[in-house]
């Protein structure tokens, strides 16, 4: 490498050489990782806070309280072509006896402010009304009120579902876990 040379790099065991008008410069992996993250965070994709979200589980029927539903947060990532979307992030609460639950904030994940997502999607799960999804978040200020009906056959099968088939996603696994209970046994196929 000649020492006139401009814009080219050599590297070096203490990191890359760079060579500008005959004088050469070695800049560190520590000065090139702190250059990148005052990058990603100049162009709004570093570190970012999610809000304190609080709101109520409610019988759509009666107005009662909820008591014991998981509640989710997820955080998806915009889908191509009809792909379905996948989960980039999720939040877990359970509502207590008066139906309350909360989100507590809390740093985002690195991932999720730098990816194109959509808006937070929330849900519950109870073994007595199933597996409710797809609420929006409310407007600013506005109360998140999730309701959910005895009745609803669909929301019901769908958390039998989700019960009886392997998770694809860990917000799945988690809602596994906690609405379903402990997974039922397998009889064999020749035993009648």
């Amino acid at each position: 490498m000649t020492r006139g040379s401009l814009g080219r790099r050599a590297s070096s065991r203490s990191g890359v050489a760079a060579v500008c008008s005959g004088a050469v410069a070695t800049i560190s992996r520590c000065e090139r990782v702190a250059f990148f993250v005052l990058v990603a965070l100049a162009t709004g994709a570093g570190a970012c806070t999610l809000p304190e979200v609080r709101g109520r589980v409610i019988d759509r029927d009666s107005g009662g309280a909820i008591a014991g539903a998981i509640v989710f947060e997820r955080f998806e990532k915009a889908a191509v072509l009809g792909a379905p979307p996948t989960t980039l992030h999720a939040r877990f609460a359970e509502s207590d006896a008066a139906g309350g639950f909360a989100f507590a904030s809390g740093l985002a994940p690195p991932r999720l402010p730098a990816q194109g997502r959509y808006p937070p999607r929330y849900g519950f799960a109870h073994p007595d009304y199933g597996l409710v999804r797809g609420v929006e978040a409310p407007a600013e200020g506005a109360a998140l009120v999730l309701r959910g009906s005895r009745g609803a056959i669909a929301e019901r099968q769908a958390l039998a579902t989700l019960c009886e088939s392997p998770p694809r996603e860990e917000w799945e696994r988690t809602i596994r876990e906690r609405a379903c209970g402990p997974p039922r046994p397998s009889r064999p196929a020749d035993a009648r």
